[in-house]
């Protein structure tokens, strides 16, 4: 008897489970392909991610043996198609390595790049910070005081990891221009940042000492 009850429970579920299957199938098949296309898609993703960091990476490797070999308007080209390609390591690395090697004759063509980085969405906030403080370094021994101070103070004005940084490139852009009044303003701002190393204490209280 228990066993002709255990039996009809279980065709019972059987029925429940097949009654289920046959209502649904079109959402379960959708559903299933959806999995499938997602993991795909993810899998073709990673893999042509992949594939553009190396690539990225050949192309870098390139330019400096041009360089080595004096093929300066061949790396030249090299180092521009990996600036724009907004990778967040090689985009910063070919731009310092045009800055380094003077590979751009005028100025306005390094800043031009500087902002072509700052405005693309493929860098976090501290990453575009420090574009922003390389491009203030950049532009040290031509840009004017407003645009210095313009330019920095998203950086000043918060929590940035480069603020400290941006602080004492201020203040030696006015120790330099002998307004030491707007110099001290500066340094001294450092001594109270939790974040300011003893390095940057002792080189600001140094610079301070010449004032």
């Amino acid at each position: 008897m228990n066993e002709d009850i255990i039996a009809t429970e279980q065709a019972l579920k059987r029925d429940k489970v097949f009654n289920f299957l046959q209502k649904n199938k079109l959402k379960i098949i959708v559903i299933t392909v959806a999995i499938i296309l997602a993991v795909s898609s993810f899998s073709i993703y990673s893999f042509l991610k992949e594939k553009k960091k190396i690539n990225l990476s050949n192309t870098y490797i390139e330019a400096t043996v041009m360089l080595k070999q004096d093929e300066l308007d061949k790396a030249e080209e090299n180092l521009k198609k990996l600036v724009l390609s907004k990778d967040p390591f090689y985009s910063m690395i070919a731009l310092n390595l045009i800055i380094n090697k003077g590979l751009f004759k005028k100025n306005i063509e390094v800043v031009d790049f500087f902002d072509y980085l700052i405005e693309s969405k493929s860098f976090d906030s501290e990453q575009k910070n420090l574009l922003i403080y390389k491009k203030s370094i950049f532009m040290l021994d031509f840009i004017l005081e407003n645009e210095l101070l313009n330019q920095l103070n998203p950086i000043i004005n918060t929590d940035s990891v480069w603020k400290v940084n941006s602080l004492i490139l201020i203040a030696d852009y006015f120790f330099h221009q002998k307004n030491y009044l707007k110099s001290k303003e500066f340094y001294e701002k450092i001594f109270s940042l939790k974040d300011s190393t003893s390095e940057q204490i002792n080189y600001a209280k140094s610079q301070l000492n010449k004032i």
